[in-house]
């Protein structure tokens, strides 16, 4: 194999050396040209992907998501805890001022649940996405179902407050699961990415060595050929 390289390389400087000045500037060019574009070919195969950057920036979403949705699934306990603590003797405006808070807050842990279940993730995620779903729309309902209670019969509220605290440890659980697991996914997304752009640099560090080193010897047999000529 090495013989028959090496009788190729000499019968290649052969006929370069009697071409003629101008097909010998083409020739360089041309070559020049395929050492241009391998080195963009590296550089595209290697450089880290679209979906890559996608996956990173939906794992990101959902883990801002889980935690806006642990936000307000606290937020909901102090709205009932808030219903229990009023008395008959409570103005209009504290009642209505709770009825709207525990509105809000459950409206925007909707939103967040469903902006989770619409997110394209990893299959892998999903039974926990969902489970948490589940959990945290019945805790939602829950605590809206408690506010309202509190304000018309604050006794039987206060005695179905230990099944709502049972609704929100789960819905605590299902959360953090979901966050484990999303922040697992995510730091393994973000070390893809990184070793994916480790491997473009080297990669085209060793393209770009390759097309000088190319570039250096076809100057040189043509520096060669235009002495001789």
């Amino acid at each position: 194999i090495r013989r028959a390289s090496f009788d190729a390389w000499i019968a290649f400087a052969v006929k370069f050396a009697h071409l003629s000045l101008t097909a010998k500037l083409a020739l360089i060019h041309l070559l020049l040209a395929a050492v241009l574009l391998a080195v963009v070919a590296v550089a595209w195969r290697h450089l880290p992907s679209q979906d890559d950057a996608t996956d990173v920036a939906q794992l990101s979403r959902a883990q801002r998501a889980t935690q806006n949705a642990d936000m307000m699934h606290d937020a909901l306990r102090a709205d009932v805890l808030t219903a229990l603590l009023l008395t008959p003797s409570s103005s209009p405006r504290e009642r209505e001022g709770v009825q709207h808070s525990v509105r809000d807050n459950a409206l925007e842990l909707h939103a967040e649940v469903a902006a989770l279940a619409g997110m394209k993730l990893d299959n892998a995620l999903k039974p926990d996405i969902d489970a948490a779903r589940v959990t945290a729309l019945d805790y939602v309902q829950r605590a809206q179902d408690m506010v309202a209670l509190a304000l018309i019969d604050p006794k039987l509220a206060l005695a179905q407050k230990a099944a709502f605290d049972e609704s929100f440890e789960a819905t605590k659980l299902a959360l953090a699961a979901q966050t484990s697991m999303i922040a697992r996914h995510l730091d393994a997304a973000n070390e893809e990415a990184q070793r994916a752009t480790d491997d473009a640099r080297r990669w085209l560090l060793l393209a770009a060595v390759a097309a000088v080193a190319g570039g250096w010897v076809i100057v040189a047999l043509i520096a060669r050929s235009i002495r001789r000529s």
